[in-house]
């Protein structure tokens, strides 16, 4: 099975959520940056981060820009879906329109133990 470029390996041809991305490909034919996101993580795809040297211009992304970048060079990410959100974070801000949603994901704000639905 393929989707996009990705080739999907056998023991996740039967996963539901590789399914309906497949499904929804085929009929729409299109998925959405998120999804696309998801299936980079199941299929543990690593991203590389090449804007070492990017300085934001403005102040309050700086701050978030300097604590994504210490978190990146600390390197202690469990997984890789964890080290690729703040990847992502990073290259929004880069490109000048920061996903402020991902940037907070990124960096644990508003994450409380104790949720109430």
């Amino acid at each position: 099975m393929k989707i996009f470029d990705f080739i999907i390996p056998k023991d996740l041809q039967t996963n539901g959520f590789i399914l309906s991305l497949h499904e929804q490909l085929e009929k729409k034919g299109k998925l959405s940056f998120k999804q696309i996101w998801a299936l980079e993580d199941m299929l543990e795809i690593e991203y590389d981060f090449y804007g070492w040297d990017f300085v934001p211009e403005n102040e309050e992304i700086k701050e978030d820009w300097d604590k994504l970048i210490a978190k990146l060079k600390r390197n202690r990410f469990r997984s890789n879906k964890n080290r690729n959100k703040c990847i992502r974070a990073l290259e929004s801000i880069i490109d000048d329109d920061p996903i402020h949603w991902l940037i907070d994901e990124a960096l644990g704000k508003n994450y409380s133990p104790y949720r109430r639905w």
